[in-house]
């Protein structure tokens, strides 16, 4: 799978899905830029969900991409992919990074959903889960506002 002129912007060293397989064996998905023959950036290993329609969210590290790339998703064998994002991990792991909701490392639109899913009361999240953003004392909605603008990359910091 093709998708051309991607933006990366200042970079991005994740690669996060949410996949389905039931296959007999591991599938890889080879992140390549700009061809299905260019230089390889990343791989995410694939081992069966147990159905076709049991979807599980993983990421895995890929070489840093900046700047405008056409990006090719070779596949070595069959995976169901509901959604994928790239993302970029800011510390190296030794801070949590702020707005990581989900604390996997990646800013993305899950941490979105699960902070609004937070502020309407349908899930609980303990600190240091949840930021306070903007820094006035407490999570609200002007959070989640800021918190979907960076993943929007309308902003690129809180």
């Amino acid at each position: 799978m093709t998708f051309k002129n991607i933006d990366f912007g200042s970079g991005a060293n994740t690669f996060t899905a949410r996949v389905a397989s039931d296959a007999d064996r591991t599938v890889d998905i080879e992140i390549r830029s700009n061809s299905a023959t260019g230089t390889c950036v990343g791989t995410l290993t694939v081992n069966s969900t147990g159905d076709w329609d049991v979807y599980e969210e993983m990421s895995t590290s890929i070489s840093d991409l900046t700047g405008v790339n056409d990006i090719v998703l070779v596949f070595s064998g069959p995976v169901n992919i509901d959604w994928f994002t790239f993302g970029k991990t800011g510390n190296g792991g030794s801070e949590p990074l702020l707005g990581d909701i989900t604390g996997d490392g990646v800013i993305n639109s899950a941490d979105v959903g699960l902070l609004k899913r937070h502020l309407l009361e349908i899930v609980t999240l303990e600190e240091p889960s949840i930021d306070d953003l903007n820094k006035d004392g407490g999570v609200d909605s002007i959070d989640c506002g800021l918190l979907t603008r960076y993943v929007l990359e309308i902003i690129d910091s809180f």
